[in-house]
């Protein structure tokens, strides 16, 4: 596999991981490959809040709320909640502290789905595969027709050079029935890696 390719997999494992399931959260600007929150509208600003306001009240208002979720946890160590909002703020601009975050989260909440499918991403994202390919596994003994965490199990393996471990797990994702639109991801996944893999 070429060097292209591998960064192409990241990508792929970012956007099909990313599952944001706080309300808080920071959306990219138009045009780029980072993850965008699924879920409601944000209380931080988003790129298009920005153009109306100057880059100082936008990191200001980044910073306040950043500042505020650390005193409530300062406060109050045990506030899950405002735990899993800090990791979801701090996800693309601070991948590590995000991964501590979301570990803190998960032994206060071992069974959030989400938390474990967003952990492994920022473990992509901070070039931990070795943790993220434990995280994806531990999902899938959890929940074993999780279609995002075979798909994120086929990115991982493609990235470590296992491209024979990626077309299994991307051909279950792809013959799922519950796969939806990561199916036709996983069977562009498998297009990608098809000369490779045959060997």
């Amino acid at each position: 596999m070429s060097r292209r390719g591998i960064p192409v997999f990241l990508v792929l494992l970012i956007l099909a991981g990313a599952v944001s399931f706080f309300w808080e959260g920071i959306v990219p600007p138009p045009g780029s490959s980072l993850p965008r929150p699924m879920r409601k509208r944000s209380a931080l600003p988003t790129w298009s809040d920005a153009s109306a306001r100057t880059t100082e009240e936008v990191l200001g208002s980044y910073e306040g709320r950043l500042s505020a979720l650390r005193d409530s946890i300062g406060r109050d160590p045990g506030d899950s909640a405002a735990v899993a909002r800090l990791a979801r703020l701090v996800q693309i601009v601070r991948p590590e502290e995000a991964a501590e975050y979301y570990e803190r989260y998960l032994e206060m909440n071992p069974g959030s789905r989400e938390a474990r499918l967003d952990l492994t991403v920022v473990y992509v994202m901070t070039g931990r595969l070795s943790e993220a390919l434990s995280a994806a596994r531990e999902q899938i003994e959890i929940w074993p027709d999780d279609t995002e965490a075979m798909y994120n199990l086929g990115a991982i393996y493609a990235n470590l050079g296992d491209l024979q471990e990626a077309r299994i797990w991307w051909e279950r994702v792809a013959e799922s029935r519950m796969g939806g639109g990561l199916s036709a991801k996983a069977d562009e996944a498998l297009k990608r890696i098809a000369p490779s893999a045959a060997r």
